[in-house]
């Protein structure tokens, strides 16, 4: 039996990482935002809190979960929906990746300790998971690249046409400006030599 303060204290901690990813993805895909800081800071940090978040569920699956198998099971499948789930979320590969590796391995490992040999079965299948999972995250990464670079790129270019535009209005009220002071003049010189 697990106590109960320690599946609070897992749940309270998996809330607040959940939320601080939510915080992230939305300043991560905030318009501006990319061009803003570049590409990379944010990834980072997203990859570090996703990391972060599947240690809290691996923690979880030794710490709170009881050591049998259907138990064990029931979280294996929560961790495979999610694992599934969590890159077509995102799709940044290193998230994926980190966020699988570690979830499978700490399921593997689980299912091992159990001893029984139709868990252990099912530890090897999670590590052999591994492996398509990885391949497809592979695959997918090129055009998820390709996508966020040409965002990046776009929120550039949208910038730097907002600057071209203002700096053209601004040469235009300049010009108008010198236009309406050369029109003073010439009407004053006129004037003055009609006197």
């Amino acid at each position: 039996v697990v106590a109960p303060s320690r599946i609070a204290a897992w749940f309270a901690t998996t809330v607040f990482l959940s939320a601080l990813l939510v915080v992230v993805t939305r300043r991560l895909c905030a318009p501006g935002r990319v061009a803003a800081v570049g590409p990379d800071r944010p990834l980072r940090l997203y990859l570090v809190m996703s990391t972060a978040f599947a240690a809290v569920q691996a923690a979880a699956l030794w710490w709170v979960v009881p050591a049998d198998l259907p138990y064990v099971l029931a979280y294996g499948m929560l961790a495979v929906a999610t694992l599934i789930g969590a890159p077509l979320q995102f799709g940044y590969l290193p998230v994926g990746v980190s966020f699988g590796v570690v979830s499978m391995i700490s399921l593997a490992a689980r299912l091992f300790s159990l001893g029984d040999p139709f868990a252990i079965g099912l530890g090897v299948a999670c590590l052999v998971f591994l492996v398509p999972y990885t391949d497809g995250l592979v695959r997918s990464r090129r055009v998820w690249v390709e996508t966020y670079q040409a965002r990046f790129r776009n929120e550039a270019l949208a910038r730097r046409l907002e600057q071209s535009v203002a700096a053209e209005l601004e040469a235009r009220r300049t010009a108008q400006r010198a236009d309406d002071a050369k029109t003073r003049f010439l009407a004053a010189a006129s004037h003055d030599l009609r006197q």
